[in-house]
């Protein structure tokens, strides 16, 4: 054994690899939380909140936390242990998989999907722009260049009621 092998043995890891942060990342959060202590009421199927911050709450579906009055959002369970067991990132992935937590089922990944925005059927586009550009540029004080060009992009128009659509 090298000496710089020797060194290393008496070292903590202090890295994650990709599959044991997945394997975390699978663990229920509601059971982990409540397993470490952390009181949670049931509000639905998806949503838990805390008994004693009414402002967080978990959403198993992406098992993820939000503490609202705090402005965090969608958190999962490893920003969970590091935030309120006050654990280093390997160490929260090494207590999250040495533990005998149940495995998320609910998980499902989150896909958007960009619809193109109907417009409602009475509402008709004008050739005339001059009443919608003079709202933008002397109500909303928008520069008329940027009205211009977001006009002659089609990016804005008038409609039949003298709204900008």
């Amino acid at each position: 054994m090298t000496k710089e092998n020797q060194a290393n043995k008496g070292r903590k890891k202090n890295f994650v690899t990709i599959e044991e942060r997945d394997k975390a990342l699978k663990v229920d959060l509601v059971d982990f939380m409540q397993q470490t202590g952390f009181e949670l009421k049931r509000d639905s199927d998806k949503w838990y909140r805390s008994v004693e911050h009414d402002s967080l709450v978990v959403n198993r579906v992406k098992n993820t936390w939000s503490w609202n009055s705090r402005g965090i959002r969608n958190h999962n369970i490893i920003h969970y242990a590091k935030e309120f067991l006050h654990l280093s990132y390997p160490d929260a992935v090494k207590m999250i998989n040495d533990g005998t937590y149940h495995e998320n089922k609910q998980i499902q990944p989150t896909i958007r999907t960009n619809k193109p925005f109907v417009y409602e059927e009475e509402i008709k586009e004008v050739a005339d722009f001059t009443k919608a550009k003079n709202y933008l540029v002397n109500e909303r004080k928008l520069h008329p260049k940027f009205v211009d060009i977001l006009h002659k992009n089609d990016l804005i128009a008038q409609d039949n009621r003298n709204n900008v659509v």
